[in-house]
């Protein structure tokens, strides 16, 4: 068959696919040089990854202590929301932070991680009720005089929007992201950590990982 290299362009023949030397996954190359040059720069991206990963990390062990860590499990344990309380003392992503705390905490002292309640709901904002009244009127009161009425426009309705969305979180995986830009899909678990990989680098890695998997002998 024939192909066109996705790295110099070049048109070029692929015999036997099922014993092509240049192939990763389903992508095909011209050459060695064409194939290595590919896997170097998945290669960078992942340990580029890596290493925000890392920095994340540690910049989170810096701003969020022990101190405040045992202070937000102890709002947690008395019934209330520990995130704002993180946000507070200089977590950038409470929701992340509050799960790592969780997960080390499982570690450290697994009767008071049970302890935890299963799911921490957002304290709604009490709203006042409103009345909406239309047509005539009657109000019988001994103090007339002291009665206002006020006439409010209604405000003209916004016209919608459309959004293109590039972002979804998933409660067990966490959170994806789309940089069209960069052509570049973004991971981050729900602990925080963070993968950056190209689409082509993640149909790779889908197509690999049932034999990485059986090589590590994980059974599925």
């Amino acid at each position: 068959m024939m192909n066109t290299c996705p790295i110099c362009g070049k048109y070029h023949v692929v015999t036997w696919p099922e014993f092509y030397v240049y192939r990763r996954g389903p992508t095909f190359y011209c050459s060695e040089n064409c194939m290595f040059v590919d896997a170097t720069k998945d290669l960078k991206k992942m340990n580029k990854a890596i290493r925000k990963r890392v920095n994340k990390k540690m910049a989170a062990k810096k701003v969020i202590t022990e101190l405040i860590a045992d202070k937000a499990v102890q709002i947690a344990l008395d019934g209330g929301d520990p995130r704002p309380f993180l946000a507070e003392n200089g977590s950038r992503n409470p929701d992340s932070t509050w799960w790592r705390i969780r997960a080390e905490l499982k570690e450290l002292d697994p009767d008071k991680y049970n302890s935890l309640p299963d799911r921490i709901q957002r304290k709604k904002v009490e709203q006042v009720p409103t009345v909406k009244l239309s047509g005539p009127l009657k109000i019988e009161t001994p103090e007339a005089e002291k009665v206002q009425i006020v006439e409010t426009p209604e405000k003209p309705k916004k016209q919608e929007k459309k959004y293109t969305v590039t972002g979804i979180r998933t409660e067990q995986f966490g959170e994806f992201y789309y940089d069209k830009k960069f052509e570049s899909i973004d991971w981050r678990t729900v602990e925080g950590d963070e993968v950056s990989l190209s689409p082509l680098g993640w149909k790779n890695l889908m197509e690999e990982l049932p034999d990485i998997l059986d090589a590590l002998g994980v059974e599925l």
